[in-house]
């Protein structure tokens, strides 16, 4: 799926990704491909993109994202 993580300063993520873990505000839940839509509030916490070589992890104060047409944009706050 495609993956954009994007903060008022710059780009900290834009490409493929295999599966998503999010701080939700109701709790720690992860998107994988083909998720339905949706639009989620984030908390303090990581955002954690797991890809075929590796994951990578960002750490967010909050933030909101979007998921539509199995892409998926995030708006942060670092």
């Amino acid at each position: 799926m495609k993956l954009e993580i994007i903060s008022p300063e710059n780009f900290l993520f834009n490409g493929d990704a295999d599966a998503i873990t999010l701080p939700g505000a109701g709790g720690v839940f992860s998107i994988m491909d083909k998720h339905v839509p949706m639009f989620s509030i984030l908390k303090t916490g990581t955002i954690v993109v797991k890809k075929t070589d590796g994951e990578q992890s960002f750490d967010i104060k909050d933030g909101v994202v979007e998921v539509k047409n199995n892409v998926l944009v995030i708006c942060v706050n670092e």
